[in-house]
Formats: structure tokens, sequence, C-alpha cells
């Protein structure tokens, strides 16, 4: 196959992905009417096995109201969703709620806690949420979204590596180490995040693989900038960093004991983002622009990721997600090959 097959069989992969994103949603039913979201740290390990029990008696606490439950961080924290007393929004229905969710999850805390005690001490956070909604057949879901959702997405890397080593045949450079290694470790970080529903340790072993993607993209950035001896532009290193201590700054009530690792996340995400902004700066526009953007794309996708997985979910998530990180990587492969291209022909 010729390069440009590849690209189109890459647009395929994400294009599957993405319907198997919907009709994952629908399988693992993230579904819920919106209400009060809450971050419970039970200061031992839940096992996944005791979930449906927690959501049992919490249904009884709430009168029959089913919450929304998933694991967070770690074994030890859940997001709890209700839409028990949904229309009131006075302190006095918080307090109630919050009564009732202790009532429920009794058999989970100690037997002499008190409600000042669950709520200063094992309540982590608490917010509004807006409904999500998604109308796909569930028997669709089950039926054809291990193929689209977990195939497509590990598809997605290998088929812009392969797009990239076609491309850069036959050319010498560090560079291609560096852009490979990065694509290496991003398909890694991809495969792993896929089991986070298996457990959430699986997160954190994928933000590991993303943030060394990420080193590998800033000393490829770097190399580039060293060769053409590009200036540092101080303007853009500040929006940089305005951007990623806001963002950080903003999540930094919900993130629990996930803050170190999301922290060094955040620095070495905004440092890969400054790195690529001085591309700007190429005589060969199409691929500094192509690198920037890409960049650009990447953060807005692990930005929006943040905000869905620590703040609040928010519908068609998984969706944009995927979408602006397929099109991150392709734009800053197809930046690189026109870089080496353009050094290889002087």
């Amino acid at each position: 196959m010729n390069k440009n097959t590849w690209i189109i069989v890459f647009f395929v992969a994400l294009a599957g992905h993405i319907i198997g994103e919907r009709l994952h949603n629908q399988k693992t039913d993230i579904i819920y009417k919106g209400g009060r979201g809450f971050r419970i740290n039970f200061k031992k390990a839940i096992d996944p096995s005791q979930v449906d029990e927690v959501r049992n008696d919490l249904t009884k606490a709430f009168d029959g109201e089913r919450p929304v439950i998933k694991s967070i961080s770690n074994d030890s924290v859940l997001d709890i969703i209700t839409a028990y007393r949904i229309n009131e929004s006075s302190r006095e229905a918080d307090s109630v709620v919050i009564a009732r969710m202790m009532k429920g999850l009794k058999s989970n805390l100690p037997p002499d806690i008190t409600y000042e005690q669950f709520d200063q001490e094992y309540k982590l956070g608490q917010k509004m949420l807006q409904p999500l909604k998604h109308g796909l057949d569930p028997g669709l879901g089950r039926t054809i979204y291990p193929f689209l959702y977990y195939g497509c997405k590990a598809l997605l890397i290998p088929l812009l590596l392969i797009f990239f080593l076609v491309s850069a045949k036959g050319i010498s450079s560090p560079l291609k180490k560096w852009i490979g290694g990065a694509l290496l470790f991003s398909w890694i970080g991809d495969v792993l995040l896929m089991f986070v529903s298996k457990n959430e340790i699986f997160f954190l072993l994928g933000l590991g693989s993303f943030l060394t993607a990420h080193i590998f993209y800033i000393f490829s950035f770097q190399k580039i900038t060293r060769t053409e001896k590009l200036r540092r532009n101080i303007f853009l290193d500040i929006i940089t960093a305005v951007y990623t201590l806001s963002l950080l700054f903003f999540l930094k009530p919900y993130l629990g004991e996930m803050k170190i690792p999301v922290y060094a996340y955040g620095c070495i995400l905004g440092t890969m983002l400054g790195g690529a902004l001085r591309l700007s700066a190429l005589k060969n526009r199409p691929a500094g622009f192509s690198i920037v953007f890409g960049a650009s794309l990447f953060v807005i996708s692990d930005s929006m990721l943040a905000l869905n997985k620590f703040y609040q979910p928010f519908e068609a998530a998984g969706i944009l997600i995927m979408l602006t990180y397929g099109l991150a990587q392709l734009f800053i492969v197809k930046g690189a090959i026109r870089y080496l291209n353009s050094v290889d022909n002087r």
C-alpha cells in the first residue's frame, strides 16, 4: 500500500472507534438523570464485586432511586451520582441527601461516625450534574461494539506509525526515533486505558505511558528548534503556562489522591505544547503549522478527558476526546514528515 492508503485506513479506524464509543456508552450504562454527584473516600479498599451491593443499599436509602456509581482514582474512592430529590437545591435538601447516603453506606463506614465527620473527612467533593442521554439500541452495542471500540482504537497509532515510517523511508535522522518513540508509548497508553473499567490502576499506567510519549515529543521539538536555531517566544511561553496552571488549579478540588500524577502530567503536557508553539517560526510553514495544530489538539483532548473524568461527565465526551486525539497525532506526524523531507532535500 502507498502512504495515502494508510491515512485512509487510519480515518476508517478512527470513524469505527467513534461509533464504538457510542455503543460502548450504551453497554456500560453511562446513562443518568443528573442530580447530585459525590466523591466518597472510604479510606479502605472497595472491591469491584462490592459495588453492586453498595448500589443496592443506596437504592433503598434513596427510596428506590438507583444511583450511578463508578470507581475513581483508586480502589477506596467512588463517585456516586443520585437523582434523589433532584428538583430541590436548598442546603436542607443537600443535608437530607447526604444523611440518606450515610445510611446507605453504613456497612462500609465506621460504626460511630458522625454526620460532620462524614461530610468533612469522607466526602471529597460534591456538585450538581446535568443529565446524560444516549439513544442507541443496547443490543446492538453488546453485539458489535468490542471490535469497533477496542479493535479500531488499538489500530489507530500503529497505522500512523506505518504511515510515518513509509513516508520518511530513506531519511536518516535522530528525529525519526523520537517521533517513533512518542507513537509507541501513545499506543501503549491507548491499550492500557481500555482496561480502566476493570481497575483504576490502568488509568495511572496509561497516564504514565502518555507522559513518556510527551517527553519523546518534547525532545523531538527541541531537536528541530536547535537545528533551525529558533528563538524562544516569551509571549507564547506565558500563554502556555497560564493555561496549564489555570486548568490544574481548577481541577485541584476534584483530584483526590491523583493530584501529584495529574500535576506531573499537566506540567509535561504544557512543556510539550510550549515546545511545539516555538515551531510556528519554522521557515517550512506547513510543517510548523501542522505540528502546532496537532499539539494544540492534543492539549484540548487531554483537557476534555480531565474535565470529564475528574470534574463532570459531559455528553459525547468520549467521541470528542478521541476525535481531537486522533487528529492531533495525525497532524504532528504529518508535520514531522514535511520537516524531514524538507531537510533531506537541502
